[in-house]
C-alpha cells in the first residue's frame, strides 16, 4: 500500500509537471528530448501498471494531461516505430 501511494503521488507529480508549460508534451506545445527520453519509461509503466496492478495510467478521467500526453506521443511516427508493444514485458 506504501509503494502504491509513493507511485500516485509520483503520478500526480507528472500530471502537474505537463500542465506547467501548457502541454501536452514536458516543455509545451512541441515534442522535445525530454519526451524522448520518458517516452520509453513512461510506455512500460502503463503497460506494467496495468498488467500487473490493474493502474491504468492512461486513464484520462484519473490522469487528464498523462493520458493527452500519451495521446500526443501516439501522433509522432518517431514514437509509432520505436514504442514497445503491450506484451513485451510479460514475454521476457
Amino acid at each position: 500500500a506504501e509503494l502504491r501511494e509513493e507511485v500516485l503521488n509520483n503520478l500526480r507529480w507528472l500530471e502537474h509537471t505537463l500542465g506547467a508549460r501548457g502541454g501536452p508534451f514536458f516543455l509545451g506545445k512541441g515534442v522535445s528530448v525530454v519526451d524522448a527520453a520518458y517516452a520509453g519509461f513512461l510506455s512500460r509503466c502503463a503497460h506494467n501498471f496495468l498488467f500487473f496492478k490493474g493502474l491504468d495510467i492512461r486513464d484520462p478521467a484519473a490522469l487528464p494531461r498523462v493520458a493527452a500526453w500519451f495521446d500526443a506521443m501516439e501522433e509522432l511516427p518517431a514514437y509509432q516505430t520505436t514504442k514497445q508493444d503491450a506484451n513485451f514485458e510479460q514475454r521476457i
